[in-house]
């Protein structure tokens, strides 16, 4: 039977307006004007990964927010990511994150990575190939 898992949350700051993004559907039923629903905008769900990555380290994070950043066609304006994510922390009470606080986390996210990530990938690759991602990350969030 399908479902549909909703994440709703009070204790969120959301920043910036929402995007139309098409729903993808590939069967034949689907309406000549397309689905469309209101989303979170590229940077603002890039950026609220990755100060879930900064505040609670868990092996989706460190999976989303590289894969994110690797999207290069997507990739937002540094500056813009920067501004979108200083709100985010601030909202929760955090300092924008440096990859000192992360590393820390590491045997935990190794740990984890398994255990919580395989189910849903069909091939999943090593933590060590997500985790050597994160200096440059890094780099490219503080310039």
């Amino acid at each position: 039977m399908p479902r549909v898992k909703l994440d709703l949350t009070a204790d969120e700051r959301v920043v910036l307006p929402p995007a139309i993004a098409e729903i993808f559907h590939p069967y034949s039923d689907v309406p000549e004007e397309g689905i469309e629903v209101l989303a979170y905008d590229y940077v603002e769900a890039f950026a609220e990964k990755f100060r879930a990555l900064a505040e609670r380290t868990r092996p989706r994070d460190l999976y989303d927010v590289v894969n994110l950043y690797r999207n290069a066609e997507a990739r937002p304006e540094q500056q813009q990511f920067i501004a979108v994510l200083r709100e985010k922390c601030a909202f929760k009470g955090i300092e924008l994150p440096q990859l000192a606080d992360i590393e820390s986390h590491h045997d935990d996210v190794e740990a984890g990575w398994t255990h919580m990530l395989d189910h849903q990938l069909p091939a999943l690759l090593p933590v060590s190939s997500f985790w050597e991602a994160l200096p440059e990350i890094f780099n490219w969030l503080h310039g």
